[in-house]
């Protein structure tokens, strides 16, 4: 079946249906500005290299290390440069006074012998001028033969074993040939000398049947005031 509707129906039927929202037109498209920066998207960061290391570090590290050094070595000077300055002055008062000992005994010695001229060690040269004077007037000296083996009697009797062989006296000097057990009992004997203010020298040291037969040269040392020796 169809239906056929007037123009006049249709009208009123136009009329009565509800009118329909208007349709809201399309916005147009965004355009971008020319004018407006364009902006870029943040490189990737990469990690820096330090070429800075190692034996290529600069200097201010070393200088970052020595600082807290710096009270210390100035304390150190200071002792070293004390030090120094004290030791040096110590040696120059020695020194001057080691010049004057020596310009007194020289001067000492030309006014007790003024016919001695030439001056190399007054010391021992005084020594032999009063042992020369001594022997002159009859009186033993220090260095002479009996005085010397009055002073060397005591040490080989203190020694056990020790047995003199034979003595010989030359030039102020004692050589003594012993025989002692052993090696050791010989150097006991020259240690015992030097003790008694003797200078005792090892010349040589055999060993036989009996022990050790040594010998020793024992001598009165030029320090030793040349006094006059007591009978």
């Amino acid at each position: 079946m169809s239906a056929v509707l007037s123009p006049g129906l249709s009208g009123d039927l136009s009329r009565d249906a509800p009118r329909s929202a208007p349709r809201r037109a399309a916005s147009p498209p965004a355009v971008l500005s020319a004018a407006a920066p364009l902006r870029e998207a943040p490189p990737a960061t990469l990690p820096m290299l330090n070429l800075l290391q190692g034996e290529f570090a600069p200097a201010i590290q070393i200088a970052t290390f020595l600082r807290p050094l710096r009270l210390a070595a100035a304390v150190l000077a200071i002792a070293v440069i004390g030090g120094l300055t004290a030791d040096l002055r110590a040696w120059w008062w020695l020194h001057r006074l080691h010049v004057s000992s020596r310009q007194e005994m020289t001067r000492l010695f030309l006014d007790s012998f003024p016919d001695q001229k030439v001056v190399v060690d007054s010391a021992l040269q005084m020594q032999r001028q009063i042992e020369a004077l001594q022997t002159r007037q009859g009186v033993p000296g220090a260095r002479d033969f009996l005085p010397l083996l009055r002073r060397i009697t005591p040490v080989l009797g203190a020694n056990a074993g020790s047995g003199v062989r034979a003595l010989t006296y030359v030039n102020r000097e004692l050589t003594v040939t012993v025989l002692v057990p052993d090696r050791a009992a010989l150097d006991r004997l020259a240690a015992d000398l030097g003790r008694a203010g003797l200078s005792a020298e090892i010349l040589a040291a055999d060993s036989r049947a009996e022990g050790l037969q040594g010998q020793l040269r024992i001598r009165v040392p030029a320090a030793v005031d040349a006094a006059r020796t007591r009978p």
